[in-house]
């Protein structure tokens, strides 16, 4: 089971960058510049108001335990929820998130060592949550955590920022909206002016409504519901080919996708609420061949969640759950060349792409209620294996080559 918050709140800790005066209790180090840039410091954070900082936000971090946990936990109980301690930001609107590996149970770690971690700033007026998620560095590395996205051995955390105006959104500086990519048909996210990822804040105008705070939320039972949308449909690789050189594409176990989180509160409509990493561990597994310019499909199931605090507004979340079906289809995708990047190779070789991070797709992933990002890992069981019959460039969208590249295309060479 995992252990309750009073167990490690001393190692476990929200720091503040740049904040005077004492450092919040269980906070590791200093509340400063130096602690925020500390070995374990997992995420740089910054919240405004309509693109100003905003000083004094309240923010407060949960943990959620692993999807194994959450799967094998029964409908009806309560999620148990790790409260991290609560700070303000400075007069900057900043804050980092600093979190001791060796701290964490075993029962929050996701696989690969991944947390899902929800932020939520707040004033006394507005309240935004988000969710993100963060994964270990290679041990020798400057800084213990990173971003799915960030490099492996990053030496500057990713920054969170969040506004809380009137044109409310949030955006990871490792996954910028701005970058994603868009599909054909499918509406993606609305953006600030700014560029962050729009998203609902709740009301804090009555005491029925407001939210409540890091001290209140230890009250709050967050409840896994027997409501389950199954089958719904994600776009999370694009295998572009052509008849000299045919892809191969595999998906099963232990493959790892970032999926979109959506959330509501009351009978307000659902929006995005960020992203967590979700990872099949089920044993199966697909395999398709012959497969050229398309748009590869699988199917995900999301469960709803229900955060439930006395006197206060009603907060649900959907979240990725499990798989119900691998290489559930395969759509027209236009051919794309990176004609810049290419390397030729000629027939007999075999082309395979098992390493780095794939694109993320705007709308990505489609639920009842609202379409959220879907973006995969390349890995063992994600992969693409192009046979070559004919002489092919093999090109990708990143300068250092196509092995280091999201995305790989072949082409009549």
């Amino acid at each position: 089971m995992p252990t309750g918050r009073s167990s490690i709140a001393a190692l476990i800790a929200i720091v503040l960058v740049g904040s005077i005066g004492a450092p919040n209790a269980g906070a590791i180090g200093q509340a400063d510049k130096s602690a925020a840039l500390s070995r374990n410091s997992a995420l740089l954070g910054k919240v405004l108001a309509d693109g100003t900082p905003l000083g004094g936000a309240h923010v407060a971090v949960d943990l959620w335990p692993n999807a194994a946990y959450l799967r094998h936990l029964r409908v009806g109980k309560a999620v148990p929820m790790l409260h991290l301690p609560e700070v303000t930001t400075d007069p900057s609107g900043r804050y980092a998130v600093v979190i001791d590996p060796a701290a964490v149970p075993r029962s929050y770690v996701g696989d690969g060592g991944a947390l899902s971690l929800e932020i939520t700033a707040s004033t006394s007026t507005r309240q935004l949550a988000w969710h993100t998620s963060i994964v270990p560095n290679p041990s020798r590395s400057a800084l213990a955590w990173r971003t799915p996205k960030a490099a492996p051995g990053s030496s500057t955390p990713a920054e969170l920022t969040m506004d809380l105006g009137r044109a409310s959104g949030a955006a990871l500086s490792t996954d910028l909206p701005s970058a994603w990519a868009q599909l054909p048909g499918r509406s993606g996210p609305s953006l600030t002016a700014s560029g962050l990822e729009r998203a609902s804040t709740a009301p804090q105008s009555s005491s029925s409504q407001r939210q409540p705070s890091a001290a209140a939320r230890k009250t709050c039972v967050t409840l896994k519901t027997s409501t389950l949308y199954t089958n719904n449909d994600e776009i999370f690789m694009a295998a572009y080919a052509w008849t000299g050189a045919m892809a191969t594409v595999s998906q099963g176990a232990s493959s790892s996708h970032i999926l979109g989180i959506a959330a509501a509160d009351g009978a307000g409509p659902y929006s995005a609420s960020g992203s967590s990493t979700f990872t099949e561990t089920q044993g199966s597994s697909v395999t398709q061949t012959g497969v050229a310019d398309a748009y590869v499909h699988n199917a995900v199931n999301y469960r709803k969640y229900q955060r439930l605090c006395t006197g206060h507004l009603v907060h649900y979340t959907l979240v990725a759950e499990s798989t119900y079906d691998y290489l559930s289809d395969f759509t027209y995708a236009r051919h794309v060349s990176y004609t810049a990047n290419c390397v030729t190779k000629m027939a007999g070789a075999t082309v395979i792409k098992n390493t780095g991070t794939d694109i993320t797709y705007a709308a990505g992933l489609s639920l009842p209620v609202v379409s959220l990002s879907a973006q995969s890992g390349w890995s063992t069981t994600t992969e693409a294996t192009w046979h070559v019959t004919a002489r092919t460039l093999v090109c990708g969208d990143d300068p250092r080559g196509w092995p280091s590249s999201s995305s790989v295309s072949l082409s009549a060479g």
